[in-house]
């Protein structure tokens, strides 16, 4: 009986989840309601109080449980090469591209998303630690690569997902080159 009721549980918070994605898709955040909430899932206010603060909140879960779940997918992958990695977060996005378009619409969802991603990049990039110019460079990169797969999720990139791989890796390359040829520049 306490399984049931956890998953009984469980599944009255995603409910509350799946609405929030849906009314996301036809409104700004700051115009979603509590009680719309309740209306679109037949449950009343005190049972969503029980499980979010507020819709912010309710937002804040969301976004946790995206991240989450594409970290985890990335992290299941072993021997993740170069293209491996880039692949597979071209893939992710692809699985839950619009719900992170809207997402990141109201939100700071990037920045939730980039301080999450930024461990498994700087092992990509074969980065330890960043300092002040690396910094720069990581945003510069996750920028571009965001945006790409956000363009991608929309589908307003014609390409598939080994030409996507393919074209990130080139301008990674390319990066990576410029980087290790303004560090020879510099140390003379």
């Amino acid at each position: 009986k306490v399984m049931s009721l956890l998953f009984a549980l469980e599944e009255t918070r995603e409910f509350f989840m799946e609405a929030f994605l849906k009314a996301l898709r036809e409104k700004p955040l700051n115009k979603i309601s509590v009680k719309e909430l309740c209306q679109r899932t037949g449950y009343n206010r005190s049972t969503f109080y029980y499980y979010f603060e507020d819709v912010y909140d309710l937002r804040k879960q969301v976004e946790t449980n995206l991240i989450h779940s594409i970290i985890s997918e990335i992290s299941l992958q072993p021997n993740l090469t170069d293209e491996k990695f880039i692949k597979s977060l071209i893939t992710v996005h692809k699985v839950y591209g619009e719900i992170i378009v809207f997402l990141n619409r109201d939100s700071s969802f990037y920045e939730s998303y980039k301080q999450a991603l930024q461990p498994h990049l700087l092992a990509f990039l074969k980065v330890e630690k960043l300092n002040t110019e690396l910094d720069l460079i990581f945003d510069f990169v996750m920028g571009g690569i965001f945006a790409l797969l956000e363009k991608y999720a929309r589908q307003d990139i014609p390409l598939t997902v080994e030409e996507l791989t393919l074209f990130i890796q080139e301008q990674i390359n390319k990066l990576s080159v410029w980087h290790s040829y303004s560090n020879n520049e510099n140390s003379h």
